[in-house]
């Protein structure tokens, strides 16, 4: 899962995609030219309760903040 915004701490505007293939290594994201955007990433898995059937997804922790300036 990644998510990206223009907020430094993550608290206005945040968008977040989710990668479903575990082969995919890279993701394209259409950003704004010239903004500066905050970027984390975490792992994420499907999971079942094999005792109620019930389905969840658990997350990890998310990545140290990367800075990018969109081209």
């Amino acid at each position: 899962e990644i998510r990206y915004s223009t907020d430094k701490k993550f608290k206005k505007k945040v968008s977040r995609k989710k990668i479903n293939k575990a082969k995919n290594v890279k993701k394209t994201i259409k950003l704004k030219s010239g903004k500066k955007y905050y970027v984390q990433v975490r792992t994420f898995k499907k999971i079942t309760n094999a005792a109620t059937g019930e389905t969840g997804v658990a997350y990890g922790k998310w990545s140290k903040t990367k800075s990018v300036k969109a081209k």
